[in-house]
């Protein structure tokens, strides 16, 4: 099961897991929706947000969560706000606040705005929800103790306070105006023992609503009829978070690394690789592409043999843990990196003439001509295709020695077969039988 839950001044963390087992975080704000995505839960519930002095949630946010598979529900606050608007997308609405914005009882934000304690004293109360004093006077209503006119006059007094100064403390201050002192002490008594919460109480029936009659482990993903288009700002907002993401867990100061890279005539070229890797990434998310099980499999085993982490075709873990640790990789962090070379391989399954490009590469480089005259000058009829080593009179070792020391004057590296995939060859079999071509023509 994979729930997480934004809340804070309407339940309490501690008090909202007694009803539902989830991850709990504290109000959103803008990007936080977006954030939890990238854990890829079953389900979000949004509970509280931020409304003024913190950007809120972006409607976007939550409509991408749900074109990602994720069910995302919303009562009582921010969610309940949220889900009047998006209901018709697929959000899942819950309680009496929302169907009151949903009927059209309620049109204003700061019904269900407050201002609270922050997180280290638990985001408790300071002042109090319009809902609230709203609920808690129509029950005074509903039993006899004010009269709907003495309730409405009541409604009218409080809203028209800005939302940090409404409180029960105020509700009684403008109370003492217009009630006789019999049904002022009722009221202040009413108020003191048995105020209506109706926002905590939404939160506690969606939770329990959840925990009861929802089967996370069986949960189909979200299914919607919209499809996500990405915006300028939504990629704005995207890159912003990932690139905060991103310097979080880097244990060294970017701007160095990159200094350095330019120092050591690197960061050019590393940057074009970027910018292919980011743009080859984008298009999987544009076709919303369905990784195969079997591209993450063999991008594990890529990535292995890249890293000569490989042992008789099998992935040795022990020598992978020692590389992870070694590039301060987390296991979250290579899950993910895992799940881009799949991307990435997916993305060269529909793109057979990809190679096509590495043609006007070389001519940006200024090596096509080299490579032009070198291939020209070639007599093609005198190299045997099946030529073996024993026909050529040569041993194996001497096919590699040769090989190595014409082409790059160095040693034989120990593992021939890694150094075959880091060069591109599908196998030592195939680069093999390359080595031996080149061999003949430079007999010719």
């Amino acid at each position: 099961m994979s729930i997480v839950v934004f809340t804070g001044p309407t339940i309490s963390q501690a008090q909202a897991a007694t009803y539902l087992n989830a991850t709990y975080l504290p109000p959103a704000q803008q990007g936080d929706v977006y954030l939890a995505c990238l854990d890829a839960p079953q389900a979000i519930v949004i509970i509280d947000g931020y409304f003024e002095r913190v950007p809120a949630i972006w409607h976007k946010e939550i409509l991408y969560a749900m074109a990602q598979g994720i069910h995302v529900y919303g009562c009582s606050s921010m969610g309940a706000l949220r889900a009047a608007e998006l209901d018709v997308f697929g959000m899942e609405g819950f309680g009496q606040v929302y169907h009151d914005f949903k009927q059209g009882k309620l049109d204003d934000d700061d019904e269900v705005a407050l201002v609270h304690a922050p997180k280290e004293l638990g985001y408790q109360g300071i002042s109090e929800p319009m809902v609230n004093i709203r609920a808690t006077l129509d029950a005074a209503q509903q039993s006899g103790l004010l009269s709907e006119l003495e309730s409405q006059t009541l409604i009218k007094k409080i809203k028209s306070l800005w939302y940090p100064k409404r409180s029960y403390a105020q509700l009684l201050t403008q109370a003492a105006l217009i009630l006789d002192e019999k049904k002022l002490q009722q009221l202040t008594e009413n108020v003191k023992t048995a105020p209506v919460n109706i926002k905590q109480r939404d939160a506690i029936a969606l939770l329990s609503h959840l925990a009861k009659n929802i089967d996370f482990g069986s949960l189909a993903p979200k299914k919607v009829e919209y499809t996500f288009t990405p915006t300028d700002a939504w990629d704005m907002l995207v890159r912003d978070i990932d690139s905060k993401q991103f310097n979080q867990k880097l244990s060294i100061n970017f701007d160095d690394l990159v200094n350095q890279l330019k120092l050591n005539a690197q960061y050019m070229p590393l940057k074009e690789q970027a910018l292919t890797r980011q743009s080859a990434l984008r298009e999987v998310k544009k076709h919303h592409a369905l990784i195969p099980q079997q591209l993450k499999q063999q991008a594990l085993i890529d990535l292995s043999k890249r890293q000569r982490c490989i042992n008789a075709n099998q992935v040795d873990f022990d020598k992978l843990g020692q590389w992870l640790d070694a590039q301060s990789i987390s296991l979250d962090d290579f899950d993910a990196l895992v799940e881009k070379q799949a991307a990435l391989g997916w993305i060269e399954s529909i793109e057979p003439n990809v190679e096509q490009e590495i043609v006007e590469l070389l001519k940006l480089n200024g090596d096509f001509n080299h490579y032009q005259k070198k291939l020209n000058s070639r007599t093609n009829d005198l190299v045997k295709p099946n030529a073996t080593v024993e026909s050529l009179g040569l041993t194996q070792n001497e096919l590699w020695q040769w090989f190595f020391d014409c082409y790059f004057n160095q040693g034989v590296p120990a593992d021939i077969n890694a150094y075959a995939y880091f060069s591109g060859f599908n196998s030592l079999d195939e680069f093999k039988a390359a080595v031996l071509r080149e061999y003949q023509h430079r007999l010719v």
